[in-house]
Parts: C-alpha cells; structure tokens; sequence
C-alpha cells in the first residue's frame, strides 16, 4: 500500500503554464469529455512515442526472422547472392538481438524477485 502511495505522490508534477493555455486546454478537455489531466496525458501520449517493452522488441524480430526465414525457403531464386547474403547477416543480428533481450529480461525478473525475497 505504501509503495503505491509513493509511487502516486512521485508521478505528481507541477507544471506552469503560459498565459491562455490552461483556458484552451479545459475547452478541448470538455469537448472530447475527458478532465484537464486526462486532456494534457492525451496530448503528450499522441507527442512522444512510448519505449517498446523487451517483449514487443523479441516479438517483433522473431516475427522480421520468420519472415525472412520464409522468403528464403520459398523462393531462394528470387534473391541475388548479396541480398541472400544481407538476409542472413539480418536474420543472425536478430538471433543475436532476441538473446540478448531475453537474457536482459531474465536478470530484470531476477532482481525483481530478490529485491522482494529482501523485503
């Protein structure tokens, strides 16, 4: 319960607005229905892109390295030998990749149990 009060009283910030913006800011909020706050996240959400998860990033390249894995066996006529060559190099950078972020993830979940293990 404390880590949660906590994290609420830290994801609190003041912000000073210029001259006008507050009153453009309750307009827009009312006309979409959603309070000022949910107005001002709304916007910076649309303005700055989210960090991927380590699990969107191996999803997606296990899926970029079962495409190419694909294209090749399917049809390895269709790629002249220095794309087939740029493929592979891909397809290992990927490998290489998905290891690494999930070694990554293992010693985050690693850490997160035995910072509870100590509590």
């Amino acid at each position: 319960m404390a880590d949660q009060e906590n994290r609420t009283l830290n994801d609190k910030f003041m912000l000073r607005l210029p001259d006008g913006m507050r009153e453009r800011i309750k307009v827009i909020a009312d006309k979409n229905g959603r309070s000022m706050n949910a107005e001002i996240v709304e916007l910076l959400e649309r303005h700055i892109p989210s960090i991927p998860s380590v699990k969107d990033v191996i999803e997606s390249s296990d899926y970029i390295a079962f495409q190419l894995k694909e294209l090749l066996e399917r049809d390895p006529d269709l790629l002249d030998q220095r794309t087939m060559i740029t493929a592979k190099s891909l397809m290992r950078t990927l490998n290489e990749l998905d290891e690494r972020l999930k070694a990554a993830q293992d010693r985050k979940t690693n850490e997160i149990k035995s910072s509870r293990r100590r509590q």
